[in-house]
């Protein structure tokens, strides 16, 4: 959560960072879907025309994966 205001004209920002595990079911559901994309290779050529390639996704996908897995094992 991130919040910002005015005061005596200079602006002040708040972050709040929480370490549990309430995001665990929505990444994994997303994690799922996303598979599921790759699989089919949805939407694939409109990255690849930008430069990307299949195995930057592979490697994102694996980095979220593990972090998952961390908040699931902890």
């Amino acid at each position: 959560m991130s919040d910002s205001h005015e005061i005596f004209k200079v602006d002040k920002h708040v972050t709040v960072l929480n370490n549990s595990n309430f995001m665990e079911p929505e990444l994994n559901l997303t994690l799922k879907k996303v598979n599921e994309m790759m699989i089919h290779k949805a939407y694939l050529h409109q990255y690849e025309k930008y430069g990307l390639e299949v195995q930057d996704f592979y490697e994102a996908i694996a980095f979220n994966e593990q972090i998952n897995y961390d908040y699931m094992n902890n």
